[in-house]
């Protein structure tokens, strides 16, 4: 489900999503039944798997790359 040149399990989407959304990552971990730590952590991986320097530049790649639409 992730982009071509994407590398997301569904939980990284679901992450990338809900940032994505405008939720905050305490607002994505209580509705994911984890803590606030959990996410930034998660986000870190994701961003460092996908090569990307802050979240803002994933969001950019997720929506080039048709994971995420405007």
């Amino acid at each position: 489900m992730s982009g071509p040149g994407m590398n997301l399990t569904p939980q990284d989407l679901q992450v990338v999503r809900g940032l994505w959304d405008g939720l905050s990552p305490k607002e994505v971990a209580g509705g994911l039944g984890c803590s606030h730590q959990a996410i930034k952590d998660h986000m870190r991986r994701i961003r460092n798997k996908n090569g990307a320097r802050s979240t803002i530049a994933l969001l950019r790649r997720a929506v080039r790359e048709g994971v995420l639409t405007p």
